[in-house]
Formats: structure tokens, C-alpha cells, sequence
């Protein structure tokens, strides 16, 4: 099996970008991803995701459960990177 690396920056969250924060103001960043979803009718647009190799178990959206056609408030199998 080939290995492979990804880095992805730390980032102030989107709706912080583009507002005038002062230098020294200790605000948080995050390991944010660009994703797109997949159904069988289209595509969404990219959107960031919140990066967390430990977590257990994850939550989205309901518009995207929605495009996905997944069931609303049901646990289903999913599979990832891992």
C-alpha cells in the first residue's frame, strides 16, 4: 500500500477572515478541509470541514443529509480516509 501525506493549515474560521482583528488577540484557528459532496443527481459546491482524526463518530448539515439522501436522525456506516 502506497502511503500518502496531506497538511492542511490552521484557519481562523470563515466568518473571522475577513474582519480587521488586532494582532495581538488571541483567536482560535482550526484544521479546516475543502469538501465536496457526491449524490447521484450533482454535486455540491466545496465547502470546509472541520478536520478531527479522533473522533468517533461525526454530524452534517441537514442540507447536505438532505443532497445525500441520507436518513434524517438515523446512525448509518460510513467510511473515510481511514
Amino acid at each position: 500500500m502506497k502511503k500518502f501525506k496531506l497538511t492542511f493549515k490552521y484557519s481562523l474560521p470563515p466568518g473571522l477572515r475577513k474582519k480587521k482583528i488586532p494582532a495581538k488577540a488571541r483567536i482560535p484557528t482550526y484544521p479546516l478541509i475543502p469538501v465536496r459532496f457526491y449524490s447521484k443527481t450533482g454535486k455540491t459546491n466545496i465547502i470546509e470541514a472541520l478536520l478531527d482524526s479522533g473522533s468517533d463518530m461525526i454530524h452534517i448539515n441537514r442540507n447536505i443529509s438532505s443532497f445525500l439522501s441520507l436518513p434524517q436522525g438515523k446512525k448509518i456506516d460510513g467510511g473515510g480516509m481511514g
